[in-house]
């Protein structure tokens, strides 16, 4: 009975009908408790619907039953993170690359961590690594970048946004962060990417403080 509730939750996620499947996994749990997935997925679910400390009891009782199963250990990082414990999750997300080194989106999440903690060569080399593991995913390109400036390596940074671009062409922040590179860089080229991002997104934050003000300052000290 117990599979059955966890296969109808799955189909209910499928369609869309969330809170019908937290229903349908509450009741694969009580009907058996041996039955680790179902908090795994429980966790998920919870996350996805923005209740982060209860999916973080769901993913810790997951643990309980699959201590070496790196998903749990990532999922109960994701929890972490959204409840904003970001050491705690570190820590989760470390033990997750122990069992699967090859687990990109773990690297990902740990590398945003450090940038955001200080920690810019650690959060270069995380998404360096992650990069690797999921190498169609923008958004690491993007941080990656990212670090990049943060350690004034504006080649590598320009390298990265591009990457980004070309995984995915309509890339707002990655194309701004690339027209800001350029800029320091004296490349006028910078210009037209910033009209063009803020003629594709108007309403962008990133787009609107980069305006033309802002980038003939950027441009006067790349020249200089």
């Amino acid at each position: 009975m117990a599979r059955a509730h966890r296969l109808k939750s799955l189909c209910l996620v499928a369609r869309g009908r969330h809170d019908e499947a937290l229903t349908a996994i509450h009741h694969a749990l009580e009907d058996g408790r041996e039955l680790p997935s179902a908090a795994l997925d429980l966790g998920v679910l919870l996350l996805e619907r923005g209740k982060a400390r209860e999916a973080q009891k769901a993913f810790e009782r997951a643990l309980h039953w699959q201590p070496d199963t790196p998903d749990v250990h990532y999922g109960l990082a994701q929890a972490l993170i959204a409840s904003n414990d970001l050491e705690a999750a570190a820590a989760r997300l470390a033990r997750c690359l122990e069992l699967d080194a090859g687990h990109g989106p773990a690297r990902f999440r740990l590398g945003q961590i450090h940038l955001k903690k200080g920690r810019v060569d650690e959060a270069r080399r995380a998404f360096e690594l992650a990069a690797r593991a999921v190498p169609h995913w923008a958004d690491v390109q993007r941080a990656l970048g990212e670090a990049c400036e943060k350690v004034g390596d504006l080649t590598g940074a320009e390298k990265a946004y591009r990457d980004a671009l070309a995984l995915n062409t309509n890339f707002t922040d990655a194309r701004l962060a690339l027209a800001g590179v350029l800029a320091r860089r004296g490349a006028t080229e910078a210009r037209d990417i910033v009209r063009g991002a803020r003629d594709y997104d108007p309403l962008n934050p990133r787009a609107r403080a980069l305006d033309e003000r802002r980038l003939a300052e950027l441009l006067e000290e790349g020249a200089s």
